[in-house]
């Protein structure tokens, strides 16, 4: 459950406040994981990126099959903490639990893109 203040809160590009109001309910309900989720989007547009990884990971620990949380922690390992592998093993995460998901053409993509850079490392690692 979302809390109304939140929604419009967010309706209304006010993250600050969403934020706000969601924290102190998120510590009262701890297992409220799709609020917690809809936090961590609100931090990485504000550019709080480890904040919103922490979010994320509390996410997963609660709902380990939150497909778009996978997404999403993917997408900002790969984006803002270039951690490549670990980006590989959440996209994978989302398209085992979601083949045809909104964002699996993207995960895949990603997949083979983040693959060819590690080998591409790797190679260039072993010519120095």
């Amino acid at each position: 459950m979302i809390p109304r203040l939140v929604k419009v809160c967010i309706a209304g590009s006010h993250y600050n406040a969403a934020l706000q109001h969601a924290t102190p309910y998120l510590n009262a309900h701890p297992k409220e994981w799709k609020l917690r989720q809809l936090v961590a989007l609100i931090l990485i547009a504000t550019g709080e990126h480890e904040k919103a990884k922490q979010e994320l990971d509390h996410v997963l620990r609660d709902a380990p099959n939150a497909a778009f949380c996978h997404f999403i922690l993917a997408s900002l390992l790969r984006d803002h903490f270039q951690s490549d592998s670990e980006a590989i093993s959440h996209f994978t995460a989302y398209l085992e639990l979601e083949p045809s998901g909104n964002h699996a053409e993207e995960a895949q993509n990603s997949i083979t893109l983040l693959t060819l850079a590690l080998q591409n490392d790797t190679s260039a690692e072993d010519r120095g």
